[in-house]
């Protein structure tokens, strides 16, 4: 009897002393998780021939189709253009010019900046080029210094975009032009014969480089 009384006693101590080692080690526990997202901007930038009215997206085939030639007007009409059947090489003679349109269109979300540089492969012919029909150039190198890059922003969800258009002429007189000199009346008519054989060309290649800004 004595014994099952110790027994019970050390039951109701093992017991208190469980509640209060529980009390010891309890704790609240709490837990919290989050998550955020961020887009990547898109980056657009689209090249509208408004001769052909063909687009391209620079962005992805990074570059271009470029008929500077493919309107050709006399001289002395410079908004009646005649525009040259599209499968056909254009033909250009002493006296004769044209321009050529596009429009280049920021698509992104991001602002942007694009600079135009023009090249041409060596030949004789005395061409020269505008970006604005009032001041003309001989070369590339002085045309390309002249012109500035275009900003084109990106504003509360719009797009922006810009026309471009390069002039070109082969004029009659070219005296005083500092590389074309000795390009008178004889060779203009040199280059006419030559086309007899085998056709002088020239050719002019585009590169549109846009850039992302702030």
């Amino acid at each position: 009897m004595k014994k099952t009384r110790i027994m019970g006693l050390l039951l109701v101590l093992v017991l208190v002393t469980s509640c209060f080692a529980g009390g010891t080690f309890a704790k609240y526990t709490s837990a919290a998780s989050g998550n955020d997202q961020a887009n990547v901007a898109k980056w657009e930038i689209n090249y509208f021939d408004l001769v052909n009215s063909d687009s391209t997206n620079i962005t992805k085939v990074g570059n271009i189709s470029f008929d500077l030639f493919n309107t050709v007007c006399e001289l002395a009409t410079t908004t009646d253009d005649e525009q040259v059947a599209n499968d056909a090489t254009p033909l250009i003679a002493p006296g004769t010019m044209g321009k050529f349109n596009f429009t280049i269109t920021n698509d992104s979300q991001v602002n942007a900046r694009i600079d135009l540089n023009l090249s041409q492969n060596a030949h004789d012919i005395p061409i020269e080029y505008s970006l604005d029909g009032a001041h003309w150039y001989e070369t590339f190198t002085e045309i390309n210094a002249a012109n500035d890059a275009i900003g084109l922003d990106y504003v509360g969800g719009s797009t922006t975009s810009t026309t471009i258009t390069v002039y070109w002429r082969w004029t009659f007189d070219n005296t005083g032009r500092t590389n074309f000199a000795g390009k008178d009346d004889p060779s203009d008519t040199a280059l006419g014969v030559a086309a007899q054989t085998s056709a002088p060309f020239v050719k002019v290649t585009a590169e549109l480089l846009a850039t992302q800004v702030d």
